[in-house]
């Protein structure tokens, strides 16, 4: 260990250091001590910490590098390795576990506490370098008390939780994977955040593999790439019965979350202030293996005792969201469809039970598409909004398509933004098309949204909604000579 601050040793060429009951770098309140093991060097301890600090006496700054197919071994399956032991003040902390590098490995026999005492420690894993404890923490709790901003950071390399589970304690921890993959007993294990708050989840392109996923307060989830494979019994996120509170979920980049259910897939059930973004060609849904069919996706409450409210579900630039139906329910909701795409292959509903109330639909972009294969239903209500965008559709682009159009016009709003659509020439846009005749309430209903001067509504063959500008005041001048 180092007894002084900022020292520096690099142990290359094979060396062994063996038999070892501890190993760290800075003890005793020192701090900013660097360890770099290379060019294939070997440790062998009963367990390690990198700052084994002070009670009262602030430190951290320490780095434990293994690299160039260097490997750690602790040998204890009893006692625990540490970022940092003794001192938990504000200053202490950021101190760094890192292993790069192919054949790099670090192996612990015992369990592994990120940010035990302090903060801002991380345990990084790169390069195609390796890591396996027992059980890993992400932060701890000690009585109560959670240090906060500790990080696990995994970038081309390998984590491996062998024996226990992936523990997340405390306030504003990442935990991001790209490239790689963390491993909980090979699926078998749990990922435990329940007992933290506002936790960064960032999952690229890589394979994550547990059985329960439990989150926590505030957390932001985001799951991204075509190749990514999320394999977990979790199905809902901590968006189901267990009142999640503020929380972002982000499906991205091609992501596909297809849960094999067997029932309808009840979303944010009792969630409230929460956000589901799918965007970028990704897709969200559900799958009943029984029928061998897509599911119904129900958003925001299963019952007027079991309702979310003021959630926000967005299907953004090419994101799909499908099911055999579409339902958003609850109070005080909102769906965005901005460039994406939701569909089913029965029927939308906004506002599908008599305890759905004030919910909102809001249609944006050049190309967004609500398509549903039967009805589509504006209830409770619910608003349905359209912001028509500065150039208008893509060719061919009706944003609303459905067999039939089912309404409750005495309770529900229709609205139509054009601030940003001024056409200079007569344009007129397809907003709805349906293939049975509208009823005559509601052709009234959809001609009845405000809109400025120059711009009306028109229903066409009794089955569409059309939008008309009239375009630029054109003027006229006289010059007399």
């Amino acid at each position: 260990w180092f007894q002084n601050g900022g020292y520096e040793t690099t142990v290359t060429d094979g060396c062994v250091l063996t038999n070892a009951s501890s190993f760290c770098v800075n003890i005793w309140g020192t701090s900013n001590g660097k360890f770099h093991l290379t060019g294939g060097s070997k440790i062998y301890a009963g367990n390690l910490t990198v700052n084994y600090g002070l009670a009262g006496t602030p430190s951290g700054g320490t780095l434990l590098e293994v690299t160039d197919g260097a490997k750690v071994f602790t040998l204890s399956t009893t006692a625990y390795s540490h970022s940092d032991l003794s001192d938990a003040s504000a200053s202490s902390g950021s101190n760094i576990l890192y292993v790069r590098g192919k054949d790099s490995a670090i192996t612990m026999a015992g369990n592994y506490i990120d940010g035990y005492f302090s903060h801002s420690n991380l345990l990084m894993v790169a390069d195609k370098g390796s890591f396996s404890a027992n059980a890993l923490y992400v932060g701890f709790s000690r009585s109560g008390v959670y240090p906060h901003d500790n990080r696990l950071v995994v970038d081309d390399g390998t984590v491996n939780v062998t024996g226990g589970n992936v523990y997340c304690y405390g306030d504003g921890n990442v935990i991001a994977v790209t490239n790689g993959t963390l491993s909980v007993r090979d699926g078998a294990g749990t990922y435990d955040g329940s007992a933290s708050t506002h936790t960064t989840i960032d999952i690229v392109d890589s394979t994550w593999k547990c059985g329960q996923f439990k989150v926590g307060k505030h957390v932001d989830l985001h799951l991204s790439g075509v190749s990514t494979v999320f394999q977990s019994s979790e199905k809902f996120f901590g968006f189901d019965g267990t009142g999640a509170r503020d929380a972002k979920v982000c499906f991205d980049d091609g992501f596909d979350w297809l849960p094999s259910i067997g029932y309808g897939y009840y979303f944010m059930q009792t969630s409230t202030n929460c956000m589901l973004t799918v965007r970028n060609k990704a897709k969200f849904s559900g799958w009943h293996p029984t029928n061998n069919d897509y599911e119904r996706v129900i958003f925001c409450g299963s019952s007027a005792t079991a309702n979310g409210n003021g959630n926000v579900i967005r299907a953004l630039d090419g994101g799909v969201i499908y099911g055999k139906s579409v339902e958003l329910n609850g109070p005080d909701n909102t769906f965005i469809v901005s460039n994406g795409i939701v569909r089913a292959s029965t029927a939308i509903q906004i506002g599908a039970s008599a305890w759905a109330t004030n919910n909102t639909f809001v249609v944006q972009g050049d190309n967004p598409r609500l398509q549903a294969g039967g009805m589509f239903y504006l209830w409770n209500g619910s608003t349905l909004r359209m912001e028509i965008p500065p150039d208008g559709y893509v060719s061919g682009c009706v944003p609303v398509k459905a067999q039939e159009f089912i309404l409750h016009a005495t309770t529900c709003r229709f609205e139509v933004d054009v601030n940003q659509f001024q056409p200079k020439d007569r344009t007129e846009l397809t907003l709805m098309s349906f293939e049975t005749d509208l009823t005559d309430a509601q052709q009234t209903f959809l001609l009845s949204a405000e809109l400025p001067p120059r711009y009306s509504l028109k229903i066409v063959n009794k089955r569409d909604l059309v939008l008309k500008a009239k375009g630029e005041l054109k003027g006229l001048m006289l010059i007399f000579r």
